[in-house]
């Protein structure tokens, strides 16, 4: 006869017993399910999150202008469509914040198996975001 602890299931991980480089990689996967969810949703269903109001933005509402994040779900449909070029005229920081996505998904995963990879330094994404957020605003004030 076996013993019973030959039977017993392989138990998951405690997410209080796992090192910061595994809880990184775990979300990570998470991430990219609810991605490709939306994927699907967005494409087989034709769900057009633009069309989803919620309020609308304080900051036009009182300047007349677009506010940083405008622009932001448009691009988040186009880039959940697959049309990068539009999500990038959108709102740049959208595909910014998906290409950081990947650099981490790489990186994690690298680390997860043991090696080692140039890591991406969170405040100089952020500074970046900023940068490209700023931009993207100044133009659409001018020229649009």
């Amino acid at each position: 006869t076996r013993r019973s602890s030959d039977l017993e299931m392989k138990k998951l991980p405690n997410i209080h017993q796992m090192s910061e480089v595994e809880k990184g990689y775990w979300l990570g996967w998470i991430l990219f399910v609810e991605l490709i969810l939306a994927h699907i949703l967005v494409i087989r269903f034709s769900l057009d999150i633009t069309q989803i109001s919620f309020y609308p933005c304080i900051f036009k509402v009182i300047t007349g202008h677009p506010c940083l994040g405008c622009g932001g779900t448009h691009a988040a449909q186009a880039l959940l469509e697959g049309n990068l070029k539009k999500s990038l005229l959108e709102h740049p920081a959208v595909l910014y914040i998906f290409m950081g996505y990947l650099w981490f998904m790489i990186q994690q995963t690298l680390e997860y198996c043991g090696k080692k990879i140039l890591r991406l330094r969170m405040d100089s994404f952020l500074y970046g975001l900023v940068g490209i957020s700023i931009i993207q605003w100044i133009l659409k004030i001018l020229f649009l």
